[in-house]
């Protein structure tokens, strides 16, 4: 996971693509939007609700919410 925050630190960095597995999606879509990346993933992005509910919160507490798409 310290590779992958180095990653994000990156300035010239706008996107990213993540297709980790799918226990680990989740963790990893809300930890590059909360760098500020703009994050295409892979379906399904969550497996319940309550971790649905988990990536809305983390999106209305940002201040400059970037965008992410499901693909």
């Amino acid at each position: 996971m310290t590779e992958f925050r180095q990653l994000l630190e990156l300035p010239d960095l706008e996107w990213v693509i993540i297709g980790s597995p799918q226990e680990a999606r989740l963790e990893h879509v809300i930890i590059a939007l909360e760098a500020g990346k703009h994050v295409y993933t892979e379906l399904p992005l969550t497996t319940s609700y309550v971790l649905s509910l988990s990536l809305s919160l983390s999106l209305s507490l940002s201040l400059f919410p970037p965008s992410w798409s499901l693909g």
